[in-house]
């Protein structure tokens, strides 16, 4: 299936990104798509984002290859090229992490998950411009707040350029991330910053899913081969596992890690479509 290419457009090119690898470097595929949020309150928009990126020195500006909002879409980076070196940090946000593990009681399952996986090389950026219930605080921990969310119009944006993307460069929708999965900073807030909040993210990919013509998914991962059942419980086989895929504490428990590489492994265990392996529970489908 070839997913319909949405309306985009040119208005915020930006001339302060790096080239992609440059300096006579062969630019892989990307291999990821990452989503972020402006982190605004009600009107914020694409243009909002691009004059704040202006104001800073040009050495520190931000920017990313898409900005969505309300009212479209728009390139501001080729998406064969890469964004900013800030755009796709990967240096770890201990004081959004902090924040999250004292207001749930435990680490995001989600933080840092894929700090060795995913960075400025490998990934396109999409940057959606946010709206919050209450005003926008400069506080510390205001991505705390669970008020934040995306107005319908802005969702329906970044869904049909995500789907695309993922389509048009063959990026399978494991690859599909938040920021908060390479820095551990809440981002997109309505979407990690706290436990339920990761409902919103799944109903996100759920509805890209459809949109690309694969099955709806909770977590993608690969389907077990060899041999055993799922109810026994002496049983063994193989399971394939990719790079990026998930490493579960117990069968339906919190992610624990990711895989960075391709692997088969070994399972002795298998129930509910969990596979345990000595790497941890897998999950196959």
């Amino acid at each position: 299936m070839t997913v319909e290419k949405p309306s985009i457009r040119h208005t915020y090119s930006i001339d302060w990104h790096i080239a992609r690898w440059g300096r006579g470097k062969v630019a892989p595929a990307p291999e990821f798509v990452v989503i972020h949020f402006t982190g605004s309150g009600n009107g914020w928009n694409a243009a909002d984002t691009y004059k704040s990126w202006l104001k800073r020195p040009k050495a520190s500006r931000g920017n990313t290859h898409y900005i969505v909002d309300s009212g479209g879409i728009y390139e501001c980076v080729d998406p064969k090229k890469y964004s900013c070196q800030y755009a796709c940090a990967s240096k770890a946000c201990d004081d959004h992490m902090k924040f999250y593990e004292k207001a749930n009681g435990h680490p995001s399952p989600y933080a840092c998950t894929h700090l060795r996986l995913a960075g400025n090389v490998n990934t396109i950026n999409i940057e959606a411009c946010s709206s919050k219930r209450t005003p926008v605080s400069g506080r510390p921990n205001a991505y705390m707040d669970t008020d934040f969310y995306f107005p319908n119009e802005t969702y329906s944006n970044l869904v049909a350029l995500t789907a695309w993307l993922l389509d048009e460069f063959g990026i399978p929708l494991r690859n599909l991330i938040m920021h908060h999965h390479i820095s551990g900073k809440l981002c997109p807030a309505m979407w990690c910053n706290n436990d339920g909040a990761f409902d919103g993210w799944l109903a996100f990919k759920n509805d890209v899913a459809a949109i690309v013509n694969k099955p709806t998914v909770v977590e993608d991962l690969p389907e077990p081969s060899g041999s055993g059942t799922e109810s026994g419980t002496d049983v063994a086989g193989t399971v394939r596992v990719s790079r990026g895929d998930s490493i579960y504490m117990s069968p339906g428990g919190i992610v624990v890690g990711y895989f960075d590489t391709d692997k088969t492994l070994n399972y002795t265990f298998a129930r509910d479509g969990y596979y345990y392996t000595d790497e941890g529970y897998v999950k196959g489908e």
